[in-house]
């Protein structure tokens, strides 16, 4: 593995990569269902739990533990992380669309309330756009995740995959 040093990210000048590789070596082959403490992965890398630099090195992990192994690690309040079985990974990717489509509503709520008039000429094209644009595109998302959630409470599975 190359690691390019131009793109290397630094928090608190110190860089996250090494510690995110030692919890993908230590815990990234646990099976699905597993908890792990924040206490347990604190230890792994060094650090104080729950600090602004673990709870960094903790998502760029979960994005990297995402993308290369298949596998949401999804929160358990109080006491760290799960490895999500299959189906509550699909239920929590449905819920983060769904949290996509309404800070995408928001937004283009924030863009359409603007007055017109008080816009320079090239926002308010820039404007004209994204509200027509964005109509199309919000409706067009929301009656798909409509159709998702049917799908997914159609099934008979229980969340955190018991049945």
């Amino acid at each position: 593995m190359e690691i390019d040093t131009m793109t290397n990210t630094m928090i608190q000048g110190r860089p996250y990569e090494p510690q995110v590789r030692t919890l993908m070596k230590d815990f990234g082959d646990r099976p699905r269902g597993t908890e792990l403490t924040h206490e347990e992965i604190a230890a792994a890398v060094g650090e104080k739990p729950r600090s602004h630099r673990y709870r960094c090195l903790v998502q760029s992990w979960r994005r990297r533990l995402l993308k290369e192994k298949c596998i949401a690690l999804l929160s358990v309040r109080e006491v760290g992380y799960r490895f999500a079985l299959p189906d509550e990974q699909v239920r929590h990717g449905a819920g983060r669309v769904g949290a996509g489509i309404k800070q995408m509503r928001r937004g283009f709520t924030c863009v359409d309330y603007t007055p017109a008039a008080e816009l320079s000429t090239p926002m308010r094209e820039a404007q004209l756009h994204i509200i027509t644009t964005g109509r199309e595109l919000l409706r067009s998302a929301a009656g798909k995740h409509k159709e998702m959630n049917i799908k997914i409470g159609a099934t008979k599975a229980l969340p955190n995959g018991k049945e």
